[in-house]
């Protein structure tokens, strides 16, 4: 049985405003860091977040922010959303995605399975 905090691991995918929002439960699964990589592995529809060294100009910084109520990371990648849409036909631009992860603690990353998304209102 999943505990609170591995039940919420989870990312939305915005179509529309090209936006990726990253659950603050799943930046603790990888213990608060700094920076993260963004991974597709398109074969198996597969979308990864994994912890970054700090140092890693090539990982996208994540931005924090004093407002305690916050609980997503955003991002803007207008190729990024545009590839995960062609990799998944049955998508459509007007909706947000929501996709639940699983944590691998020993690549420091949380997977989430592109074939289990959920489709949320405009």
């Amino acid at each position: 049985m999943q505990d609170k905090e591995t039940a919420n691991l989870g990312i939305f995918i915005d179509l529309k405003k090209k936006r990726i929002r990253i659950h603050r439960s799943t930046l603790h699964a990888l213990g608060d860091p700094d920076r993260v990589y963004l991974l597709v592995n398109p074969e198996q529809r597969i979308l990864a977040v994994q912890s970054a060294l700090a140092s890693d100009k090539r990982a996208h910084k994540v931005y924090t922010t004093s407002e305690s109520n916050r609980q997503t990371y955003e991002l803007y990648s207008t190729p990024l959303v545009a590839n995960l849409l062609a990799l998944n036909p049955d998508w459509t631009e007007l909706y947000k995605y929501r996709l639940r992860g699983e944590a691998i603690p020993n690549e420091s990353a949380v997977v989430f399975k592109m074939d289990d998304a959920t489709a949320v209102g405009c």
